[in-house]
């Protein structure tokens, strides 16, 4: 159950609120270039466009270059979209449901590490499952990194989201998948929730 002290709740998008299948992209490219899985996940992880495109650094045509140089081949811009954009699961129309629910009783934000190529993609999830035409009308804001420049675990990035709405850290939690992002908003006195699977957050606000 969570802690009658917190009014406000940040979510976090992929892992929680939509499915998420990395592996279904890394598989893709693997296809496209020919070339093992590992091979794909040892040039991601040392390529910088990835964090750069997440931050608004580079346009989606520098990202798309990016790729084309690492995985040295001449895709077209749809072949490298579809598979950058597989690893976009399901947004359970129950999931939005549940934010509505919440929105009744507490503040409740977005805050997602994604690129102006994924944010089209899931919105169009989300009109098929639920008719809205974005997740805007599930949170009071909801908030982008690369429309902030910003992206976690950096501090920065929960501090902008704690001032611009003015928020006391003590008083709210933050909800993602990924321990290091836990770690940046726990930096700032934001309280933490690990969601470790689909039924998490129905668990904990039940």
């Amino acid at each position: 159950m969570i802690h009658s002290t917190i009014q406000n709740l940040i979510f976090d998008l992929g892992g929680v609120i939509m499915d998420l299948h990395v592996d279904r992209s890394h598989q893709a490219f693997a296809r496209l270039a020919n070339r093992s899985v590992e091979e794909i996940q040892a040039k991601i992880a040392k390529a910088s466009c990835f964090i750069a495109h997440e931050k608004g650094l580079i346009s989606d045509a520098e990202f798309r270059d990016e790729l084309r140089a690492m995985l040295q081949m001449k895709l077209p811009d749809d072949e490298i979209d579809k598979a950058w954009n597989a690893m976009l699961g399901d947004i359970p129309l129950k999931r939005l449901e549940l934010l509505m629910r919440l929105r009744k009783d507490f503040r409740v934000f977005l805050l997602s590490n994604t690129n102006s190529i994924h944010l089209p993609r899931f919105s169009e999830t989300v009109k098929s499952n639920s008719g809205e035409a974005s997740l805007d009308p599930f949170f009071e804001k909801a908030y982008y990194s690369h429309v902030m420049k910003m992206r976690k675990p950096d501090e920065e990035i929960f501090r902008h989201v704690l001032e611009q709405n003015q928020l006391v850290p003590e008083h709210t939690l933050f909800l993602d998948d990924f321990p290091i992002n836990l770690a940046g908003a726990e930096k700032t006195g934001i309280k933490t929730f690990h969601v470790q699977g689909p039924q998490s957050i129905f668990s904990l606000f039940s």
